[in-house]
């Protein structure tokens, strides 16, 4: 019996809500009925009024039949929710009396009172009112307040309603716009609140509030948020957001990106263009002054954006978050004596990577319960004192500060403290444990000791990798093992091939044919050089680049595929040398893979259609060649190893004069000695744990360990191990938030300099 009624009541739902879709093509017919009938009456005045009775009275009855359809279509649509209830409610109830009015028409359309033109003229004219005015709050509803004047001529749009013309967003180009959460506000601002805004919820969505936000985000993972996902698509795709207009720009796109990924924190709201008058606070005379009135929170909040460059963002509950991470000028906290009436409403304080000095006096800070310091000069006193006016604390970052063991005493005395990051701090790990011991329900996130494989240089590595699917290259620091953070990162769109640079600067490709060298600390471009147009032989001649590479004097190698060649430009393009190349099995996109300079100077080359590693000297002579084989016998083990295929991806000259290669599909690692005997091998599933699926990039180690790239693997394989010479896993890679199946390249160094 449950189930029948609740399949009843399923099926009585549903009927509803298809009659309530039905509205947007039923409610344009009363309007073309009454525009007709209006043409209708408009003929009396060239034809007599009886020879036309019977279509003004079909009219008008069809006019009101078809409005009392779409008024109940729209009774059942606005069921869904997602509307302004204020305008829901006007646009109903006209559109209700819209139907009533011409219901009462067709009534006296039937009696002899409707062959007067009065009766006719006040009906007909309330309808057209009516019309007009509910139409215009479906319109509102539907496409935004400024649907009518967004688009309009700048007077047609001030007759209509003076200020209410809103001209395109400009695309935000960088980061110097802002922070990531102010670039998210500002998107959110200017190309979705129109839609999922206080006066529209489309799709019941408000992304003008915190909760709303929080229903198209997962923070932390950007994959799965889709927020993201709507406004990544490619232009022209049906779930694309906004569905009108230019497309979010490429640069506000990574900010969500990047913002949602680190968290998905509250956005600030923007300072005000214009600073806030300040009161005049001048002397009436010598001997008095006058009595000025306290200033309002409002006020205040005012003064903490123009006078601290805070970014504050009023939350509802009447909460703020308060983010003075941004200012580069000493702040000198005495001075948070004058937030003191709107410090108890403060939930979220960041004094990030600021230089604090000053008492920080009598305030406290009631509501907190995040309080970030990180990149901070916040020492044990200071952090002892906020830990002593923060009694609701919840998150606690220290991550790069001066702190030492003297802050484990408050922070053991705080209550509500949920979570302290310490990285990089001079607090001890024999007084964390101790701490751990007495409150082991906190959490504490110290960058532990890492693994010997870490330590060669004496500290954690970076790490610089790249996937082609979620079209980013990013530099990343491991501030304990397994645990990277995002130093710097790019957008792409194809790359094979990145390199650290002495000097710092990454140099990688944002195409198969655009090359760059960027400066990770400014985000600037030092460097750019595009195949497609510079040095070309042949006009119109395709040319991908697969590998390239920086000479010790400053020139670069570049490997054309396509052209076979590989040529040396100098730092303004200019053609220094070109070195044929062999290939039997010629294709743009397949010639080469990865191409390195061997310590001779020659050139060695991974042909990945021929399957073959060839060593050119500078003229394009083959001095060596080795034929990548498709299976192999362990030369340690004597198993034997059958890959898919030989499309190999890399190969490098080792010190010992032996060749690393990785096989591509062939599933595995190779070491050759220049005989071309292997000598060393990893499998596909010879690693506990591991399959290696297609091999990417190899790179030997100063401890004789190999790093390996395993790309296309799936999701659950990391996609960079590194693996001894006795093929035991010490360390792995596996990424999938940022990146995803196609992480292609990758280069990690030995220390946290990004030496070799």
């Amino acid at each position: 019996m449950m189930t029948t009624i609740m399949t009843s009541t399923l099926a009585e739902t549903d009927w509803l809500m298809f009659i309530g879709r039905l509205h947007p093509l039923v409610v344009h017919m009363p309007i073309g009925m009454l525009a007709a009938l209006v043409i209708v009456e408009m003929m009396t005045v060239f034809k007599k009024p009886e020879k036309i009775t019977a279509t003004r009275r079909f009219l008008v009855w069809a006019t009101a039949l078809s409005a009392i359809t779409a008024a109940v279509a729209g009774w059942f649509l606005a069921g869904e929710g997602g509307y302004a209830e204020d305008l829901l409610f006007w646009h109903r109830w006209i559109g209700i009396a819209f139907a009533v009015v011409l219901f009462i028409g067709a009534v006296i359309a039937l009696t002899p009172r409707w062959a007067s033109v009065l009766v006719r003229f006040v009906v007909l004219s309330l309808a057209l009112g009516l019309m007009t005015v509910a139409g215009h709050m479906g319109g509102t509803m539907t496409h935004g307040e400024t649907y009518l004047t967004r688009y309009a001529p700048p007077f047609i749009a001030n007759l209509i309603g003076p200020g209410e013309a809103a001209d395109a967003p400009a695309p935000v180009e960088s980061n110097e716009a802002g922070s990531d959460a102010q670039i998210v506000l500002a998107m959110l601002e200017a190309r979705c609140y129109e839609c999922h805004g206080a006066s529209k919820q489309k799709g019941r969505l408000r992304l003008d509030t915190p909760d709303g936000i929080a229903t198209v985000t997962v923070a932390g993972d950007p994959s799965k948020s889709e927020m993201f996902r709507r406004i990544s698509l490619p232009q022209g795709d049906f779930d694309i957001m906004p569905p009108e207009g230019e497309p979010i720009g490429d640069a506000e796109v990574l900010a969500v990106m990047r913002w949602i990924r680190d968290g998905a924190e509250t956005m600030p709201t923007p300072p005000p263009t214009v600073p806030a008058p300040n009161a005049d606070t001048s002397l009436t005379s010598e001997t008095s002054e006058p009595s000025t009135p306290a200033p309002s929170e409002s006020e205040i909040i005012e003064s903490a954006r123009t006078d601290f460059g805070a970014f504050v963002t009023e939350l509802p509950g009447d909460e703020l978050v308060v983010d003075l991470s941004l200012g580069s000028e000493p702040l000198d906290v005495a001075k948070f004596a004058e937030l003191a009436p709107i410090a108890p409403r403060v939930v979220d304080l960041s004094l990030a990577g600021r230089t604090i000095t000053g008492e920080l006096g009598e305030i406290t800070f009631e509501r907190l319960e995040r309080l970030r310091l990180e990149r901070s000069n916040a020492d044990d006193a200071f952090v002892n004192a906020m830990l002593d006016r923060t009694p609701r604390l919840r998150k606690l970052n220290l991550h790069s500060t001066p702190v030492t063991d003297g802050v484990l005493g408050a922070i053991e005395a705080s209550p509500a403290l949920e979570r302290v990051v310490l990285f990089e701090t001079g607090v001890t790990g024999a007084a964390i444990e101790s701490l751990r011991a007495r409150r082991p329900e906190l959490v504490i996130e110290k960058g532990e000791a890492l693994a010997d494989a870490f330590t060669v240089s004496g500290g954690p590595r970076l790490i610089l990798a790249a996937d082609y699917s979620t079209n980013r290259i990013a530099l990343m620091r491991e501030v304990a093992l397994g645990a990277p953070t995002t130093v710097w990162e790019f957008e792409i769109d194809n790359i094979h091939d990145l390199h650290i640079l002495p000097n710092g600067n990454i140099l990688f490709q944002t195409s198969w044919t655009q090359l760059v060298e960027v400066n990770p600390e400014t985000n600037e471009t030092v460097w750019s050089y595009d195949a497609s147009t510079m040095n070309r032989e042949n006009e119109g001649e395709r040319v991908e680049v697969h590998a390239f590479e920086r000479r010790p004097d400053g020139s670069t190698m570049i490997a054309e595929s396509g052209p076979s060649r590989i040529i040396e430009v100098d730092h303004d393009g200019k053609l220094l040398s070109a070195t044929p190349l062999t290939v039997d099995n010629p294709d743009p996109h397949h010639d080469t893979r990865l191409v390195r300079t061997t310590p001779e100077g020659n050139y060695l080359v991974a042909h990945e259609f021929d399957g073959v590693v060839r060593e050119y000297d500078r003229v394009g002579n083959v001095i060596w060649a080795y034929d990548v084989p498709t299976s192999w016998t362990d030369p340690i083990t004597g198993a034997q190893h059958e890959g898919e295929g030989n499309a190999l991806f890399s190969a490098v000259r080792l010190d010992t004069g032996n060749t690393l290669i990785g096989t591509g599909n062939g599933h595995g690692v190779i070491e050759v000695n220049p005989e071309g005997e292997i000598v060393w091998s990893v499998a596909q599933n010879e690693i506990e744990g591991v399959t290696l699926t297609w091999v990417t990039t190899v790179q030997r180690l100063s401890n004789g360990n190999t790093v390996i790239g395993n790309c296309h693997a799936g999701e659950g394989q990391p996609q960079i191990i590194e693996v001894t010479p006795e093929k035991e896993l010490v360390w792995k890679f596996y990424d999938f938030k940022r990146f995803g199946n196609a992480l292609s390249n990758s280069f990690v160094t030995e220390d946290t300099h990004g030496g070799p």
